[in-house]
């Protein structure tokens, strides 16, 4: 009965000692888990409330703090430079070279200062001793170039009168220049006859007195026309003025009246000069028959 009732007092002793150790460990683990939650809560913390405190503006006292825009409150003032002073150049002489009918009085005037300032700047006595072509120095720039150019006086400039600058081309020297290429000058002297080569090119319009022409072109070298004869089944003559035909040149003869030109000749008759089966003769001052044309 003793031993039983030992292993009973045993037994609670043990069971007690194991609750202990329980509840020992049971703290333990409590302590360690709030331990570690807070540790969570700490690190939460710092990373959600940590920038807004790091850049959070540091607080200013009254002495350091700078006013800027009542709606910006962050904004950075501007701080202007102070404006330096800019020295003003000393203005330098000018130079002047003295023109014919210079005085010290006129060359004064035109840069706006006085005679006794100019002088004085030249170390002068005398203000009739200066010469053309002098160097004078002016105390300061003027509105005036230094060296102006001298302009030319009325004796210098002769007038031209109004005959002499009008040219009037007479009537009857036409001169034809049907292309802007250099054309050779024209000479006293004739090509030989076996050179030329002036064709009557086609006859238009015959019949009607304000449409007939003969055209004719030159296709040889530069020949002069004055004297040549144009004539066909009319009773009278057509007759050249002068003028010279270029090599490559064209012209027209119109049979009715009208003003000669660089390109067209007018005959003055008030008939029709040509008709169908005319032959149209080309002579030189000479007589000789230069070129034929067949009117169909």
């Amino acid at each position: 009965m003793m031993d039983r009732n030992r292993k009973q007092t045993r037994a609670k002793q043990i069971s007690s000692k194991n609750n202990i150790e329980l509840s020992s460990q049971t703290l333990w683990t409590l302590i360690g888990v709030n331990a570690l939650v807070s540790l969570i809560i700490s690190l939460l913390v710092i990373l959600v409330v940590g920038p807004w405190l790091f850049n959070s503006p540091p607080a200013t006292t009254p002495a350091q703090k700078i006013s800027g825009p009542a709606e910006d409150p962050t904004a950075s003032a501007i701080v202007e430079p102070m404006p330096t002073a800019t020295p003003t150049p000393r203005a330098e002489p000018v130079e002047y070279v003295v023109q014919p009918g210079d005085t010290l009085g006129i060359i004064a005037e035109k840069f706006g200062i006085t005679t006794d300032e100019l002088m004085a700047m030249n170390s002068l006595t005398d203000p009739n001793l200066i010469r053309v072509g002098q160097t004078l120095f002016i105390p300061a720039a003027g509105a005036l170039p230094p060296t102006p150019t001298p302009t030319a006086t009325a004796a210098a400039v002769e007038p031209v009168s109004a005959a002499t600058t009008e040219f009037t081309l007479p009537p009857a020297d036409i001169s034809l220049t049907p292309t802007p290429s250099p054309t050779p000058i024209p000479t006293a002297t004739a090509p030989p006859l076996g050179q030329i080569s002036v064709e009557i090119t086609n006859v238009l319009g015959y019949g009607n007195l304000e449409k007939e022409q003969v055209l004719i072109a030159n296709t040889g070298p530069g020949v002069q026309l004055v004297g040549w004869t144009l004539s066909g089944s009319a009773t009278d003559t057509y007759t050249f003025p002068n003028m010279f035909l270029f090599n490559g040149g064209q012209v027209a003869i119109h049979t009715a009246d009208g003003t000669d030109s660089y390109t067209d000749l007018y005959w003055g008759r008030d008939a029709p000069a040509w008709q169908s089966g005319d032959t149209v003769t080309l002579k030189n001052i000479k007589g000789e028959i230069i070129a034929t044309y067949i009117i169909p």
